[in-house]
C-alpha cells in the first residue's frame, strides 16, 4: 500500500493482523485508490516552517560558498546547493560540516588540523559580519530533519462509509504498543486497558474500553514510537486470565527504515497554488 500526496508516493508495509486484512479489503473493495481529507491548515503551517528553515540553510551555505570563492579555498570548503532538501542532501551537508568542524575543534584528537582551524576561523570571522556562524549549518540541518522526523497528522478522514466494517470486533491481538506510521485512532468512551491500569492498578473494570468503535479515521506519523510497558501490567493480566491489550491499532509501517521520508513527502510537496490531493493506493 502507498500514501500518495500530489502524485508523490510513499511505500508502506501492512501489519499482519486479522483487522488489517479486513480493513484492507473494505478500503479497496471497489477501487484501487481511496481519497483522504486531512488538516490543510497543519500542512500549510509545517510547509511555511519548512520554507523558513530551508531559506535559512540556503543563506548560510551561499554565504560560506561566497567567502570560499573570495578566499580561493579548495573545493572541500564549497557546499552543494539544493531546492529539494531531502534526507540525502541534509546528510551530505552535515557530513561536510562535521568533518571540517572536527578538524577545527578537536585539538585532543589526531584529526585536528591547524590549517583547517585557521581557515575555519577566517570564515567564521567574516560570517559574524552578517550575524551568522559556521555552526548555523549544523543547526539548520537538524531543524529540518526534526521537522520531517517528528511530523504527525491527526484526524484524517477516509472517504468511505464504515457500513461494511463497523461490526468487526477488534481483538487484543489486533493491538500493540507500537504507534506506527498509520494507526486507527482510539475513539471509545472510557479508557484503554493499559491506561486504566497505570492510573488505578486495575485490568478489569467497566470503564475499560478497547477500540470498540471502528472509525473511518486515520492518524499518520513519520516515526514509529514504542510505548514502554510496565512488567506488572502483563503479570496482572496473566494472574486474572484476561487478554493483554495494547494501546494502538497500527495498520502500516514504513517500507524503508528512513524515519524522515513521510514527513518530507507531506511537508515539502504541499502546494500553495493548487488543490492538494492525499490518498491511499492499493
Amino acid at each position: 500500500m502507498k500514501i500518495v500526496f500530489n502524485e508523490y508516493e510513499h511505500e508502506l508495509e501492512l501489519y499482519n493482523t486479522n483487522f488489517v486484512n479486513v480493513w484492507h479489503d473494505w478500503m479497496f473493495n471497489d477501487a484501487n485508490e481511496v481519497y483522504l481529507i486531512a488538516d490543510e491548515n497543519r500542512l500549510q503551517s509545517k510547509h511555511n516552517e519548512w520554507i523558513e528553515l530551508t531559506n535559512k540553510l540556503t543563506r548560510i551555505l551561499e554565504k560560506v560558498n561566497e567567502i570560499s570563492v573570495a578566499e580561493k579555498l579548495p573545493d572541500r570548503w564549497h557546499y552543494d546547493m539544493s531546492t529539494k532538501f531531502d534526507s540525502n542532501f541534509l546528510q551530505k551537508t552535515h557530513e561536510k560540516w562535521a568533518q571540517i568542524t572536527k578538524e577545527s575543534w578537536e585539538e585532543h584528537l589526531p584529526v585536528f588540523n591547524y590549517k583547517t582551524k585557521e581557515i575555519y576561523d577566517t570564515i567564521n570571522k567574516q560570517l559574524r559580519k552578517f550575524s551568522m556562524s559556521y555552526n548555523d549549518i549544523n543547526n539548520a540541518v537538524h531543524q529540518i530533519e526534526f521537522l520531517y522526523k517528528f511530523f504527525m497528522l491527526h484526524h484524517i478522514s477516509i472517504q468511505k462509509s464504515t457500513e461494511n466494517i463497523k461490526n468487526y470486533s477488534i481483538k487484543h491481538d489486533d493491538t500493540s504498543f507500537v504507534n506506527d506510521i498509520i494507526t486507527m485512532p482510539f475513539q471509545d468512551i472510557g479508557r484503554p486497558q493499559y491506561e486504566k491500569y497505570c492510573i488505578s492498578g486495575e485490568v478489569i473494570h467497566p470503564e475499560i474500553s478497547n477500540f470498540i468503535h471502528i472509525t473511518n479515521k486515520l492518524e499518520f506519523q513519520s516515526n514509529a514510537t514504542v510505548q514502554s510497558v510496565h512488567p506488572s501490567y502483563i503479570e496482572k493480566c496473566n494472574q486474572l486470565g484476561v487478554p493483554v491489550w495494547g494501546t494502538n491499532v497500527s495498520i502500516a509501517k514504513n517500507k524503508n527504515p528512513n524515519p524522515q521520508s513521510l514527513g518530507f513527502l507531506l511537508i515539502r510537496n504541499f502546494s500553495e497554488t493548487k488543490n492538494n490531493t492525499l490518498l491511499l493506493r492499493k
